[in-house]
């Protein structure tokens, strides 16, 4: 069993860049189209997205998107699969295929 989590652009804070990169080699890691590992995450990077309606609302989705990379490894499923919106728009669905077909 595998979950699929779509990204949009607001799941791109600061926070959630930072442990990205930082969780990036870990055996957990959530398994994102090689598209946005080597042309997306630099420019949301540079561009991150700033939640501030409510107060901390993106140190909060940064929390749970990352737990929903964790968990389902601690539980013996496969890594997450998150597609984000950027990918979507530049490549297609294709690269949705690809990834669960791996």
């Amino acid at each position: 069993m595998r979950f699929i989590e779509v990204d949009e652009y607001q799941h791109f804070s600061h926070i959630r860049l930072n442990r990205l990169q930082t969780i990036r080699s870990t055996s957990w890691r959530p398994v994102y189209p090689i598209h946005f590992w080597e042309n997306i995450l630099t420019r949301r990077v540079n561009k991150p997205y700033r939640d501030l309606d409510p107060p901390h609302r993106d140190e909060q989705r940064a929390y749970l998107d990352e737990l929903r990379d964790r968990l389902p490894v601690l539980y013996g499923l496969k890594r997450t699969i998150r597609i984000d919106e950027f990918t979507l728009k530049e490549i297609g669905l294709k690269v949705v295929n690809e990834l669960i077909s791996d």
